[in-house]
């Protein structure tokens, strides 16, 4: 089996060392193992659309929920397996497919060859595997200080939520949904998985088995209920509150008057308006 591991060596906690103990158990295994490790941002995409022509097998990310969202965009459409090897911060997509973080039981997933086609999320023309999301979220993930997120992780999150929320004015977004359903929301996250944001699920009924992303539209404005919300996110019920609307779509469009952050699987992406969809079955992932 000929594997090309595509590590960040800023994700996480000590990634070098991880990628070099992964490699050295595979290799000891019988992999043929390479390699690479990114130096800037899309740099894992044009690595990853490069493996076919190089006769590689599989795909192993070593590497949080950012980086394999750049590689998932360089094998989409070339039929080549992605493995995954948690080392983010957060590691939601690893959660989601049951990868555990025990770097050898996750590397005999790996080796073991079970593996099944989940679906995607396109947004503008580029593909995610956890969510899109529009509004207060998305302004946080974009105001992050990168220095302080990989000294301190999850913490990065915290202090750039208390910094936005002292300036944010929580701006009113439309979404379309199927091209004939209009609502109105400060706050729109479209999930193709159950988790956000670590171990917190944003999307209960959400599955990357089916043909639709699963929507949460927070229809009040303000810090108070963006307090509110957040609270009924940590007790599991915010899908259940009146003023959250909650349903299944294959094509979203939103967009807003006011100029408004876009953030997808957790890292900065672009600013409103934007056309959502999902993609069946595109993706072949090893799971246990």
């Amino acid at each position: 089996m000929k594997l090309l591991m595509i590590s960040n060596p800023v994700a996480g906690k000590n990634p070098k060392d991880k990628t070099k103990k992964a490699a050295s158990y595979l290799s000891s295994k019988g992999a043929d193992v390479s390699i690479e490790y990114t130096s800037f941002r899309g740099n894992a995409t044009n690595i990853a659309a490069e493996a076919y022509s190089k006769g590689i097998d599989k795909i192993v990310a070593v590497a949080g929920d950012g980086t394999i969202n750049e590689i998932i965009n360089g094998i989409v459409g070339i039929d080549i397996a992605l493995g995954i090897i948690p080392a983010g911060t957060t590691n939601v997509f690893a959660k989601e497919v049951h990868v555990p973080d025990n770097l050898h039981k996750a590397c005999d997933i790996i080796l073991k060859g079970n593996e099944r086609r989940i679906s995607l999320g396109v947004i503008n023309g580029s593909y995610f595997m956890l969510m899109a999301s529009a509004g207060f979220d998305a302004e946080v993930v974009n105001s992050i200080d990168l220095k302080l997120k990989a000294m301190t992780g999850k913490l990065a999150y915290i202090v750039s939520a208390f910094s936005v929320s002292a300036r944010y004015a929580f701006p009113y977004m439309d979404i379309i949904i199927d091209q004939k359903e209009r609502y109105e929301g400060c706050l729109v996250v479209v999930s193709n998985v159950r988790y956000y944001a670590g171990k917190f699920v944003m999307a209960p009924y959400a599955s990357t088995d089916d043909k639709f992303l699963d929507v949460c539209i927070f229809t009040k404005s303000g810090k108070r209920q963006m307090v509110r919300y957040l609270w009924g996110l940590l007790t599991k019920s915010h899908h259940k509150y009146k003023d959250v609307i909650y349903l299944k779509a294959k094509q979203i469009r939103v967009f807003s008057d006011k100029r408004v952050k876009v953030q997808v699987d957790g890292d900065p992406f672009c600013e409103l308006p934007v056309d959502i969809s999902v993609v069946p079955k595109i993706l072949r992932v090893c799971c246990p």
